[in-house]
């Protein structure tokens, strides 16, 4: 390392040497003495152990070994100055990489489809890992820092560690084929659902949203039949077109529904689904706070939009 060190330090001299070729026009230029410049070259010569410059009367020209060691050298400095400027970039967010979580709603959604465009085509030096999750296995991930952000239902009482923004708000629909007696209703009452089989999302896998359900029912007074629970609104869209049974899948589902299926809204206020963006308060990333800036800056669809203000919320 001392080799090194003792050698980087007189690179410069040796640079502007080789391009003044001629050691007085070099001293004057670095405002130093020829005498100087001179102990510098000579020194770097002893410690590489090769002539690096032909010493004549009118002037000092590089020897072939000098040639070499002057390509290498601007070659390395040009290495140093995209080092500089790679880091100056990464300091604002312009370069590095993301792991970012997502369940299939938010992949649906145009706001988080909006800002993945966006982000990629102002940031293409930020590799964005897109992950596909579970919503309770994106918060862990979030707080164990395997994650710097993610897309998802929060299924528990908000993390102090954690920051979550309320991206948008999605209302709960009655999926039902359109030969139900149901289909032709504008609006369906869950206390009229008692003898019907029910398609529920996985409790495990969204238990606010399955006891959200269950306590619908309960004050409508109808204790839902159950039949099966499902991981996603296609498989339960799916089911529905089968006439396994019916369920509830969000709003942004009407955009893509089986030839057979209708979605309908119901008399009952059920609780929304609120698609949320977490990441840790300690995590400092530059190109994480650029991303949570382009993901905020997309418009809402009004129908969505979150009921506070600003859908930001700490925990």
């Amino acid at each position: 390392m001392t080799y090194l060190a003792n050698v980087i330090r007189h690179l410069w001299v040796f640079l502007v040497a080789a391009e003044e070729k001629q050691f007085q026009r070099a001293a004057a230029r670095l405002n130093i003495a020829n005498s100087a410049v001179s102990r510098r070259i000579r020194r770097l010569e002893e410690e590489l152990g090769v002539t690096l410059f032909e010493r004549q009367p009118d002037g000092a020209h590089l020897t072939a070994e000098g040639e070499i060691f002057r390509a290498d050298v601007d070659a390395v400095l040009k290495s140093l100055e995209a080092a500089v400027a790679r880091t100056q970039r990464a300091k604002q967010g312009q370069v590095g990489s993301l792991r970012i979580g997502f369940i299939e709603m938010a992949a649906r959604s145009p706001v988080m489809i909006d800002a993945i465009r966006k982000f990629q085509t102002s940031f293409t030096d930020v590799e964005l890992k897109l992950m596909p999750m579970l919503s309770e296995d994106q918060d862990r991930a979030v707080k164990n820092g395997e994650l710097d952000a993610g897309f998802y239902h929060r299924s528990a009482e908000r993390s102090p560690e954690l920051e979550y923004h309320i991206l948008l708000v999605h209302r709960l629909l009655l999926a039902l084929p359109k030969t139900s007696p149901h289909a032709k209703k504008r609006k369906v009452s869950l206390a009229h659902l008692g003898d019907e089989s029910f398609v529920f999302p996985r409790r495990t896998q969204a238990p606010r949203v399955y006891e959200g359900l269950l306590t619908n029912f309960r004050l409508a007074g109808v204790m839902p039949r159950i039949i099966m629970e499902v991981g996603t609104s296609e498989t339960m869209l799916t089911m529905a077109s089968l006439g396994v049974g019916i369920g509830f899948v969000d709003n942004a589902r009407r955009a893509n529904l089986p030839d057979n299926i209708v979605l309908k809204p119901m008399v009952e206020e059920l609780a929304p689904l609120e698609l949320e963006l977490a990441w840790r308060r300690d995590n400092n990333s530059p190109a994480l706070k650029r991303f949570i800036e382009t993901v905020m800056a997309v418009p809402v669809p009004a129908e969505n939009k979150p009921p506070t203000p600003t859908g930001r919320s700490r925990g």
